[in-house]
């Protein structure tokens, strides 16, 4: 039997028989019960779950792609407390490893622990990839040494992008999956000098041709010269122009 509504309570509890017991009090619920003008799925994206409970105490449907698109957005939003929810509302239903994959993206490391412990998809990729875009270096830190997916050249790529320069250092120095000239290219499109700089001083710099970048006619790199300078080469069709990494203005700290 569903759990009566505590604002119903509150309405007949001071009312004699009549009123208190009978049809009023089911009426009184019926009239301020809004879950039923709501779905499973809406109700775990809002994350709203008192009404879930409410919704599974009548048994609500949802169905499976339902399922894996609530699991994903609830793990998006760093709703642990939804996650828990569904997944023992309906245990048996199998989902992506988008659900993983998005909670790194936004560095619930809560979540992505949770559902690593709690649940068989797993993730992919992406997940370090992502999370090391956002610079969330505990989640890439935990999922290199938890899980087996890894990351690509992606991982680094993206990291430097954002300016991330402690994750681009420690996916440096513990994977080894490198970067492509996206990570330079980026880093100096975003104005990130820091990674630039940093990039410049690694004597085992060789970034992989992005694939975007193969035939292409536009590129930066940087190259270290014969007496160990490190020279940024940008070259656009014909143009080639060539500026010392130690020319950079690193911004105040």
């Amino acid at each position: 039997m569903m759990e009566r509504m505590i604002s119903v309570e509150v309405v007949v509890r001071d009312q004699v028989d009549p009123i208190a017991r009978g049809l009023v009090p089911e009426l009184i619920e019926s009239f301020l019960d809004f879950s039923t003008s709501w779905t499973v799925q809406k109700a775990a994206c809002s994350g709203y779950l008192s009404l879930l409970k409410r919704l599974g105490e009548r048994n609500a449907e949802i169905t499976d792609h339902g399922m894996d698109w609530s699991l994903q957005i609830a793990a998006t939003e760093g709703y642990l407390n939804i996650v828990q929810w569904l997944t023992a509302y309906r245990p048996n239903v199998k989902i992506s490893t988008r659900a993983m994959d998005a909670a790194a993206l936004r560095g619930h490391l809560k979540v992505v622990k949770w559902l690593h412990k709690n649940r068989s998809e797993g993730c992919s990729v992406h997940a370090m990839n992502s999370a090391a875009a956002g610079g969330h270096l505990d989640v890439v830190r935990w999922l290199h040494e938890n899980r087996t997916e890894g990351c690509t050249t992606g991982a680094i790529d993206t990291a430097a992008a954002g300016g991330h320069l402690a994750t681009v250092q420690w996916l440096w120095a513990n994977r080894t999956e490198g970067c492509t000239t996206v990570a330079i290219d980026f880093a100096i499109y975003n104005s990130h000098f820091a990674v630039v700089k940093w990039f410049s001083e690694l004597a085992d710099f060789r970034p992989r041709t992005a694939n975007h970048m193969v035939g292409a006619t536009v590129g930066n790199i940087i190259r270290k010269q014969p007496g160990g300078q490190a020279m940024l080469t940008l070259s656009k069709e014909d143009i080639v122009f060539s500026v010392s990494i130690d020319r950079f203005q690193l911004p105040p700290a």
